[in-house]
């Protein structure tokens, strides 16, 4: 009997749906919203999810638990870190994604967090 490997095929969904989502979030800017990447990510990780399983109704019920709880703690964590990270809101203030910021700090970083306005004086 064969049997797949159920966790590894949910974590190479995700891992794609991830990057795909992220990178269809700046496909046509370099500055969308943060719930908007949310979006994608989460889309693109179901549509990985769908086209690698068939899912039978007694397991799906569970499955579909688990993936809920986990992107809901995923929500919770981006509000939290949204909460810590506030964009400055001077008029003055750049926005958009800081990539280097971002890959070294493992999250979304906007431009706005080390910018400081400049003195007039």
């Amino acid at each position: 009997m064969v049997k797949a490997k159920t966790r590894q095929i949910l974590e190479e969904c995700i891992e794609t749906g991830v990057e795909f989502g992220y990178n269809r979030a700046h496909k046509y800017g370099d500055t969308p919203k943060p719930q908007q990447i949310f979006e994608e990510i989460e889309n693109a990780i179901w549509l990985e999810i769908d086209a690698r399983f068939d899912f039978e109704l007694e397991h799906i019920r569970d499955l579909l638990h688990e993936l809920v709880e986990g992107f809901d703690h995923l929500k919770t964590e981006r509000n939290e870190r949204n909460e810590r990270n506030k964009c400055n809101q001077h008029p003055d203030a750049p926005h958009g994604m800081d990539r280097s910021a971002s890959l070294n700090l493992n999250r979304y970083v906007c431009e706005c967090e080390s910018w400081e306005p400049e003195d007039d004086a």
